[in-house]
Order: C-alpha cells, then structure tokens, then sequence
C-alpha cells in the first residue's frame, strides 16, 4: 500500500512541479512536539526545511500518508495524527486502512481540520491540484 501509495502521489506531482513525494525513509521533526517519527511516506514542497541539528529531519512536509496495521492504528489515529497536525506546513494526511479499503483524509482549511472518508473512486488533493484514484493505492491488493 505504501509502495503503490508513494508511486501515485509522485505521479501527481511530477517532476517539474514544486513539489517532491518521499518514502518511510525520510524521517520528520515535529518542532512543537519535539516528535521525531518515520511516516510512511509523503510530500514535501518548496525548499526543504531540514532539522540543523541532526541535518536530516524534515520540518515541512505538506503532505503525510501512514498505511494502518493492526499494531499501529490506534497511535496513527490518535497521538500520531495529533503529532502531524501540529506541523504548520501540513495540510494533508492520509490514513490508509488496507482491509476496510478506506482512507481517511485529514485536510486543514486555514485554522480547522476536516476529515472525510473514502472508500471508492478517487480523493480531491486540492492542495495539489489533482486527485488520488484508490484503484492506484490498493491495486496490489486486488491482484491477491
């Protein structure tokens, strides 16, 4: 899910554009929280703002998608979102639950967060001016 996830993210925002998708790799500093945590992968825009003092933590991502498990989807949806929704650079997250075939998109609009539930067809990212199509997420998922 995280595979196919990242891949149709990075087709959305293609080289060329502003913005650059990014796996579990790149880890994120939550100045606010002092959190440091792997999402399982996202979208940066603009000029990366890096941590100075380990010269590797990302400060502003804009978008974070985390792929629920059985033995993270508590914290991903509680402490873990609280965590990400400090971040002032973000407006997006997507909580992708594989079995239920659900993503939860979590979506600031100025000061107030949103979440809408999807479970077919495809998710507006205005932010990004397009859309992601669930098919592209969970396509492996249908081949087993």
């Amino acid at each position: 899910m995280a595979a196919n996830t990242l891949a149709a993210l990075g087709q959305l925002v293609r080289p060329g554009k502003r913005y650059q998708a990014f796996n579990s790799d790149q880890r994120i500093h939550v100045v606010s929280t002092g959190l440091d945590t792997y999402a399982d992968g996202g979208v940066a825009c603009g000029k990366w703002e890096i941590l100075e003092t380990d010269g590797m933590s990302l400060l502003n991502p804009r978008l974070v998608f985390e792929v629920l498990s059985p033995s993270t989807r508590d914290y991903d949806r509680g402490g873990n979102l609280a965590h990400y929704r400090q971040i002032p650079s973000l407006t997006d997250v997507l909580l992708i639950d594989e079995p239920a075939q659900l993503v939860e998109h979590h979506r600031r609009v100025e000061d107030a967060w949103t979440v809408v539930s999807v479970v077919s067809g495809a998710l507006e990212l205005p932010a990004f001016g397009g859309v992601l199509l669930l098919d592209d997420v969970y396509y492996l998922a249908d081949q087993g």
